[in-house]
């Protein structure tokens, strides 16, 4: 570089003149300016408007809820950590302050409680009646079809004579089959039932028939396994059940 560069006045990089218009830093070209009154971004969103959180449908808030309502968690009790739902145990809290005779505390259980039991009563109501309604429904359309001699149709889930209604207690009791695949199940039972039921009659019989000692033991012996099994199956098959069937198949025979 030449002693004569050296001397030539030099521009600051951030000051250049353009027009007469200087431009530099927080200058920017006259046409490229913001026009005075208007918006820069007419499109944008409001001036002073907040960022908004993300918006939850009712399904989705009613599950966050009752997912924490339901979560376990471990709280001390006598000495001991015992596991249960967040949403009871704050429940067993305001219980205890309620005993400790804290009148928030007293008023929010009693509330709570009073909202629990009218819900429960409504919820058992409903029940009943639907039990009633059913009930009644199928009883008529089973005589009708039985009047008609309409065989090919199916029994309904439950079996309207499967429905036993306490109408002192208003308790409802369902003494068979609710679905396809616990008619399987009972009538699997119902079979072997049937089956050990056959064998031991034929046992019994043949145990007078029998002479010698060892053989009458034998037969004594598979006669009471046998007696063991119809009563485990009994116990959880319902007797109205059995007897319903039973019935059943000899109208279907006649």
């Amino acid at each position: 570089m030449s002693k004569d560069d050296d001397d030539k006045p030099k521009l600051k990089p951030s000051r250049l003149q353009l027009g007469s218009h200087e431009v530099g830093y927080g200058r920017p070209p006259a046409e490229t300016r913001f026009v005075k009154g208007q918006s820069g971004n007419p499109a944008g969103r409001p001036r002073g408007s907040k960022n908004k959180p993300a918006e939850l449908d009712a399904y989705d808030l009613r599950n966050i809820v009752l997912t924490e309502a339901n979560r376990v968690i471990e709280i001390n009790e006598r000495d001991s950590v015992v596991r249960i739902p967040m949403v009871q145990a704050v429940m067993r809290k305001i219980g205890v302050d309620a005993m400790k005779g804290r009148p928030r505390a007293q008023e929010l259980f009693m509330k709570v409680t009073d909202k629990a039991q009218s819900a429960a009563i409504q919820l058992h109501e409903r029940s009943l009646q639907s039990a009633c309604e059913y009930k009644a429904y199928w009883e008529q359309e089973l005589d009708r079809r039985a009047r008609l001699g309409i065989i090919h149709l199916p029994d309904p889930l439950p079996h309207p004579d499967d429905i036993v209604i306490n109408l002192h207690t208003g308790e409802v009791e369902y003494h068979g089959p609710m679905t396809p695949q616990e008619v399987v199940r009972y009538e699997g039972a119902r079979m072997t039932l049937l089956t050990l039921c056959g064998a031991v009659s034929y046992l019994d019989k043949r145990y007078v028939r029998l002479r010698k000692p060892e053989d009458r033991d034998a037969n004594r012996l598979m006669a009471a396994n046998a007696r063991v099994l119809i009563a485990e199956i009994e116990a959880g098959l319902p007797a109205a059940y059995i007897a319903r069937k039973g019935k059943a198949e000899a109208a279907s025979q006649e």
